[in-house]
């Protein structure tokens, strides 16, 4: 049972385009921990380019995936590097979301029995 996104919406969507959605979710999994780890390390510079650049990267799949919770903290991260905010004000928003997409990552991993690459 998928807790972190909406697998009704997510099979939907595969239905229509099955080789494409397991591209992206194989990307997803494959990439998400790093990308993650990208956005921390960018967020404790203040490189605001370097923020936006690798949630877009992410954002797309949120929005796939149906995780409401983690498509709004993505723009509200999204905002912040447009207004270069202070770190401070958006570390708990990233928690959230990076506890929401690694959750993720985990069950689509199960769902589909995606393998990482070594």
């Amino acid at each position: 049972m998928a807790l972190f996104y909406d697998l009704g919406a997510l099979l939907h969507k595969r239905e229509q385009n099955p080789e494409a959605i397991d591209a992206n979710l194989i990307t997803f999994v494959e990439e998400a921990n790093d990308v993650l780890l990208k956005v921390r390390k960018n967020i404790d510079k203040k490189n605001y380019e370097k923020v936006y650049k690798h949630i877009l990267k992410l954002k797309g799949t949120v929005e796939l995936l149906a995780m409401e919770e983690a498509m709004e903290e993505a723009l509200v991260i999204v905002d912040w590097t447009k207004t270069e905010g202070k770190v401070k004000t958006i570390k708990e928003i990233f928690k959230s979301f990076d506890k929401r997409v690694k959750g993720a990552v985990k069950e689509v991993k199960k769902d589909f029995n995606i393998k990482e690459k070594v």
